[in-house]
């Protein structure tokens, strides 16, 4: 099933499940993601054809492969009201270089 789903993204197709919820989708949004997300498996399978395995085995989501393959770049969300948290985030995201740099970008203003 997962291999037919991956066939119709790459090919632009639709399965008959999707049929009902692309006609359903009440956003021109909802279709751009899905548009997103077929451009992605396909460039994954023609540069990244090693990694496109990974997603289609079900290790690795379409988002962190194309940030493995690096096609895209890492991103994550930081709480702007509670400032430990945000720290926490940063801390678990950011590099101790890329800290040190933050750290001196925000004294230095």
């Amino acid at each position: 099933m997962a291999r037919e789903l991956l066939e119709h993204a790459l090919n632009g197709t639709q399965t008959p499940d999707q049929d009902t919820s692309v006609a359903a989708a009440d956003s021109h949004e909802e279709q751009q993601v899905s548009k997103a997300h077929q451009a992605a498996l396909k460039r994954l399978h023609r540069d990244a054809p090693e990694i496109y395995k990974k997603v289609v085995a079900g290790e690795l989501s379409t988002n962190a492969a194309m940030v493995e393959a690096g096609f895209r770049t890492k991103t994550f969300t930081v709480p702007a009201t509670r400032p430990e948290a945000c720290a926490r985030s940063l801390k678990k995201n950011l590099s101790e270089t890329h800290l040190r740099e933050l750290i001196k970008l925000l004294i230095d203003r």
